[in-house]
């Protein structure tokens, strides 16, 4: 009922989203969450893999890590490419650009990032955490649209948009697409 209550634990607690089946990971340790949501109009350069772009904002190129959403590796150190990597990130050039072209930004398309402030502005690589739109296209629910990510919650700390990528990534699933198909829904198996 939301009410405090010396014998049950704070529902924000780890201890009780263990007994609510919430857990996930088991460190405890707080995010340093950012004082607000930050927006940069910027515009794509380059696609790194299914969840990690380019974007030029002002005349800096940014790595933008997509808030949310996970996708097969395809370029992690020492690990072969994961299957569905490939088409994750031929997914995300699809949704980036009408054709692939890298120009440094002068003519490719222009996209809104978006920090959350749950999350953290930048990750431990110094990429920018954010979501990425452009009209009323979201980046990262289109991947779990097309079954080519897994919903990515950091140290248990839910991102705002969790419900309704949480409902997108279920539809994916059911529907068999992506790497359900390819895969039997492992997005870290190798390929």
């Amino acid at each position: 009922d939301g009410m405090f209550c010396e014998a049950l634990p704070c529902p924000c607690s780890q201890e009780a989203l263990d007994a609510s089946g919430g857990g996930g990971t088991t460190n405890t340790k707080p995010n340093q969450k950012a004082k607000k949501s930050y927006v940069y109009d910027g515009r794509l350069t380059q696609v790194v893999d299914g969840d990690t772009l380019k974007v030029k904002v002002r005349r800096r190129v940014r790595t933008v890590r997509v808030i949310g959403i996970d996708t097969p590796e395809s370029h992690k150190p020492n690990v072969a490419p994961e299957c569905g990597s490939a088409q994750a990130t031929s997914a995300a050039i699809e949704w980036s650009f009408d054709r692939p072209i890298y120009d440094h930004g002068r003519r490719t398309r222009k996209v809104r990032l978006r920090t959350d402030q749950t999350q953290t502005k930048t990750d431990k690589y110094g990429r920018l955490l954010a979501y990425v739109g452009r009209g009323g296209s979201d980046f990262g629910r289109q991947q779990l649209r097309k079954g080519w990510a897994d919903i990515f919650v950091y140290r248990n700390n839910p991102f705002k948009r969790y419900a309704a990528y949480e409902k997108t990534f279920e539809a994916a699933r059911t529907a068999g697409r992506g790497v359900w198909s390819t895969c039997g829904g492992d997005f870290h198996s190798n390929q």
